[in-house]
């Protein structure tokens, strides 16, 4: 009988390279923490071995440690699709034998070809992520960073803002990081009313895509099962720190993106406007 997490997830990791080596599929560390990820969803919180695939969410989603050192076991560490071909696997798995429904959920998945790389990441944001900002935040604000230029108008990115920003304040338990983010978001606004969103592109990019690497370490606080509740401690530290060095750089946005907005006389920023963030975020900030 499978005993424990590392045994569960190392036996379930090395039992879906065997699949993707026997259909010639390409794979990597990354297309398994998702194949896993929906294989647990798909078994459902009753049953026996959800509690034992452990994962957090964090900045690509659904992530589960072990699942990462099991592979890294047997195959290179890589962000790049690569061949199992030349690479030696087991032929039994004890996981199978004890739970032999996880043959279909796994054979089912890969038999779709192309949508195991290309939708079942989004899918699982859009059906599994623990809040409603998750997705928005991430496919709609975050990686638009990843484009030289903003590839939607800006009226509509700044509406993306703002409905995040709605949905953080369901968020209680990560409030400092919402007042970071308004601030963030109405700096946006203010440089897209005065059209120069895309001038100011790539002063911008950097600091919506560290709010979003600052969100997820908050988010894996209350996103974990509960193999992950001793790091709890140690995550919040880290938490801190971002926010932290998140509140500077809004404000160093402020600073460098001033003159693109200056003109607006009845809605400029103060020097004290612009320290708000440490009045409302350095208390948590200093809290022991």
């Amino acid at each position: 009988m499978i005993s424990n997490e590392k045994q569960t997830v190392t036996q379930l990791t090395q039992y879906i390279a065997s699949l993707f080596k026997e259909k010639g599929m390409l794979i990597n560390d990354i297309t398994v923490q998702k194949i896993i990820y929906q294989i647990k969803m798909d078994l459902g919180i009753n049953h026996p071995l959800y509690d034992k695939l452990p994962y957090y969410w964090y900045y690509y989603g659904p992530y589960c440690e072990l699942i990462t050192e099991s592979f890294n076991d047997f195959a290179p560490s890589s962000k790049n699709l690569f061949s199992l071909n030349n690479i030696k696997l087991g032929t039994e798995y004890e996981i199978i034998d004890e739970f032999p429904e996880l043959i279909d959920l796994g054979e089912n998945l890969l038999d779709k070809g192309n949508y195991i790389y290309k939708d079942l990441t989004e899918d699982i944001y859009k059906n599994h992520a623990p809040f409603d900002i998750i997705y928005p935040f991430k496919y709609g604000i975050f990686n638009q960073t990843e484009n030289d230029n903003l590839m939607i108008s800006g009226d509509d990115y700044v509406k993306l803002f703002r409905q995040c920003q709605l949905k953080l304040i369901q968020l209680y338990d990560i409030r400092e990081f919402s007042t970071i983010f308004t601030t963030l978001t109405r700096q946006i606004d203010l440089i897209n009313d005065s059209d120069k969103i895309n001038e100011c592109w790539s002063l911008l990019k950097s600091s919506i895509r560290n709010s979003w690497f600052t969100f997820a370490k908050g988010l894996r606080l209350y996103a974990h099962d509960s193999y992950y509740d001793a790091c709890f401690e140690k995550w919040g530290l880290t938490f801190k720190y971002s926010l932290e060095k998140l509140e500077k750089e809004i404000i160093d946005l402020i600073d460098n993106t001033f003159d693109s907005i200056n003109h607006y006389d009845n809605y400029k920023y103060t020097d004290s406007q612009k320290r708000i963030l440490d009045s409302t975020v350095g208390a948590y900030l200093r809290d022991d």
